[in-house]
């Protein structure tokens, strides 16, 4: 879904606009479970939150299929 991007505040000559990004972290998860295929579901289903990540380098950008202008 795009959504029209307005600004968000307004300063003199200036405006500040939200920007929709997006990027890639890297990291390892420990899962309890009686099996691999277990512990790949229960990623899989997201009932983890989002831990702590290594950036991954080159993965910044911006979100294009949110941004319209």
């Amino acid at each position: 879904m795009k959504r029209v991007i307005r600004p968000v505040t307004a300063a003199s000559d200036s405006f500040t606009f939200q920007i929709p990004v997006i990027w890639k972290a890297r990291t390892v998860l420990s899962v309890p479970a009686h099996s691999m295929k277990e512990a790949i579901q229960i990623v899989n289903s997201h009932e983890y939150e989002l831990p702590e990540g290594e950036y991954v380098k080159d993965s910044f950008e911006i979100d294009y299929d949110r941004l319209e202008s």
